[in-house]
């Protein structure tokens, strides 16, 4: 694995039974049965292609679909945000979030992380929202629950 290897190293030390990770990217095949990457990459790179699908990350119907290819397990779970998943405003402000009040609802656990460096590499709005500006809105949603 590349990333999230804390999630293969839980599952081999029998804290978690398994994991489904949601990523933009999957830099990962076949390492762990366990843990399922799920990963739809978009149909090219041009910025107005990666906007529209990046807008996606927390709205219902990209997370249904999602979840229909691995499901949750029956509770307890950790629902896991990193904060460099959110590029640009867009991706932090879902039109239906339904699904993904649903999620914080039911999670036993919520954990975030930060993501400092990688969010200012990554954002599509080349650095004007920060992961300070993603954590608060997320924040705002978790507390709304």
């Amino acid at each position: 694995m590349r990333h999230d290897e804390h999630f293969d190293l839980a599952v081999k030390n029998q804290i978690i039974a398994s994991a489904a990770i949601f990523s933009h990217v999957n830099y990962a095949r076949d390492v762990n049965p366990a843990v399922s990457i799920i990963h739809d990459p978009p149909k090219d790179e041009t910025i107005e292609t990666l906007g529209k699908y990046y807008a996606l990350t927390l709205e219902t119907e990209f997370l249904q679909k999602n979840l229909e290819r691995a499901p949750l397990p029956q509770r307890p779970f950790i629902l896991d945000i990193d904060l460099d998943c959110f590029k640009g405003e867009k991706s932090i402000a879902p039109q239906d979030k339904s699904i993904f009040l649903k999620l914080i609802r039911d999670a036993s656990a919520i954990t975030i992380s930060r993501e400092r460096d990688w969010v200012r590499l990554l954002n599509m709005d080349y650095g004007h929202k920060l992961f300070d500006y993603f954590e608060e809105k997320l924040l705002a949603m978790i507390k709304s629950v």
